[in-house]
């Protein structure tokens, strides 16, 4: 009997080590299992993760330095670069990129200058103030020590193209002459898209004084393939047909009538097929002050001293085709 019962317990005794060394197998490739999945989580999945977060793409490409031309003996720095020779006395400035502006036209538009020390604010304020010259399309600063406490500057400037050629299209209106000498921007001068925005409202002003209300004009630049620096500055224009007066009308006026008023008005006149072919018809704003001129001397000569009038009124229709001229008069006052 002990032999059966030492028997039996032997048999539990390496059923349960068998049970436990087989639970502790299991443990440890579960272990094992779950350390090499985070491993592997780690490694290919997080950088994943962090990437996709919004704006993370944006940091990553921020902090990393900007590569450019590097000036010979410098280095290029950014904005924060510069900090670390802020106060530090500028013993060198030079110039990159100059075809056509003057070194001492750069030099004496910045407050940066050799012996001064170098703040970040200057800096700024010289950039800023070489951009509203009108002549560079892009200006950047790069800086490089230069040993006991100096550094040295360099400037990299392009400039913006000439212009080789001032054209005219669809002017069939206005003389393309009496056009060049509206504009400001002539050829062979630098190219300012902000002069080149101003030249067309000036050419937009010019169709309406001669009563081409439906007038619009833009501008286009086109490269030249051969001369890189230079462009073609094209002028386009839609001309159309110039608006005519419909109507002349007159308010209050109690001793003539309208049609003697308008007979006194040389130059302004009710437009008709006639008149529009003759040139005449047309509104022209300088012409109608001349106009009301000489109603008030025709006034004064029939003995109405303190006749008046007031601002007249110009209504323009929907389609821009037609003026609609009202004017206010006081004539009751006898001679």
């Amino acid at each position: 009997m002990a032999s059966s019962s030492g028997l039996r317990c032997i048999h539990r005794s390496c059923v349960f080590g068998t049970q436990r060394r087989g639970f502790i197998s299991r443990f440890l490739n579960q272990t094992s299992l779950l350390l090499i999945s985070t491993f592997f989580i780690s490694v290919l999945i997080a950088p994943t993760l962090a990437f996709s977060e919004p704006g993370a793409e944006r940091r990553v490409e921020s902090e990393l330095p900007v590569e450019r031309e590097p000036a010979q003996g410098a280095r290029r720095t950014s904005g924060s670069s510069l900090r670390q020779f802020e106060g530090e006395r500028i013993s060198e400035i030079s110039i990159q990129g100059l075809r056509r502006i003057e070194k001492d036209a750069v030099l004496g538009k910045i407050e940066s200058k050799k012996g001064k020390r170098l703040i970040l604010e200057t800096v700024g304020n010289d950039i800023r103030s070489l951009f509203e010259m009108g002549y560079f399309d892009d200006v950047s600063v790069a800086a490089a020590s230069a040993g006991r406490g100096k550094v040295k500057l360099t400037l990299a400037l392009k400039e913006r193209p000439v212009i080789s050629e001032l054209i005219f299209e669809g002017n069939e209106k206005v003389d393309t002459s009496d056009l060049a000498e509206v504009v400001k921007l002539k050829a062979w001068a630098i190219l300012d898209i902000n002069q080149a925005r101003e030249d067309v409202d000036r050419i937009q002003k010019h169709y309406e004084e001669k009563g081409f209300y439906l007038a619009k004009a833009y501008f286009e630049i086109e490269e030249d393939p051969k001369q890189k620096d230079q462009v073609k500055l094209i002028f386009k224009v839609n001309d159309y047909e110039k608006v005519e007066i419909k109507k002349i009308s007159f308010l209050n006026n109690k001793v003539f009538s309208d049609q003697e008023l308008k007979k006194v008005l040389f130059e302004t006149s009710e437009g008709s097929v006639f008149s529009f072919l003759s040139g005449s018809g047309s509104f022209r704003e300088s012409a109608f002050k001349q106009d009301l001129n000489r109603l008030t001397f025709w006034y004064l000569d029939n003995g109405y001293i303190k006749f008046r009038y007031e601002n007249p009124s110009v209504t323009v229709t929907n389609d821009k085709r037609w003026l609609y001229v009202s004017l206010f008069v006081e004539d009751s006052l006898g001679p």
